[in-house]
């Protein structure tokens, strides 16, 4: 009678399993058919590649879930431009300044916190080290997107809008904000009193 319990539960188990893959399985297709719509609606163009726009976003929400420890999205854009090389390296160029900048603000934010806490006004010393930190990340973080397509809309009278989408590892980005932290670090003198907070600050997502 045990045994016969046992291998209920363990079917029962099997179910459930399948089932929440079945409504996974769902979910990302309705994620997908949703995004080719409003692309395909927006009249948005594949850029600088032989595939179909179909098989790169599929591959692109592959990637974003194939690595354990978690990837995330970013993406460039480079609002209007004339020549499709100038546009695909501004929106590329978009991509790094915007997770810089967001990298940068999310220390700075947590570190004036935590200055307010102590009581401490140390706000200029957290401006110069965060535009330093900023810097560092945008040059760290070049290697951790990986692009997977970029797509293009005509706007009129000769000029285009683009948007690069990339794939990014957290954990290579954490280590990169890492390292861009510990040059930040070196590089600033307003870092000696920060540099401990600064740098588990630096681990967090955002």
């Amino acid at each position: 009678m045990r045994r016969v319990i046992m291998m209920i539960m363990v079917m029962m188990m099997a179910l459930t399993v399948a089932n929440a893959q079945s409504m996974l399985d769902k979910a990302r297709e309705k994620e997908f058919k949703t995004k080719m719509k409003q692309l395909k609606k927006e009249k948005w163009q594949l850029f600088g590649s032989s595939r179909t726009l179909e098989v790169l976003l599929l591959k692109h929400y592959e990637k974003l879930e194939a690595t354990e420890s978690g990837a995330y999205e970013v993406v460039g854009v480079c609002s209007r431009y004339k020549l499709d090389h100038l546009g695909h390296s501004a929106a590329v160029a978009n991509a790094y300044n915007q997770y810089a900048q967001n990298a940068s603000n999310h220390v700075k934010g947590r570190l004036l916190s935590e200055m307010k806490n102590n009581g401490a006004d140390t706000s200029k010393d957290v401006d110069a080290f965060a535009a330093i930190y900023e810097a560092e990340v945008e040059k760290e973080i070049r290697n951790d997107l990986q692009e997977s397509f970029a797509i293009y809309r005509e706007l009129g009278k000769g000029e285009k809008t683009m948007q690069v989408f990339f794939v990014v590892n957290a954990d290579a980005a954490t280590a990169s904000r890492l390292r861009a932290m510990e040059n930040a670090i070196r590089e600033s003198e307003a870092a000696l009193h920060l540099s401990g907070l600064a740098k588990e600050i630096a681990k967090e997502s955002f």
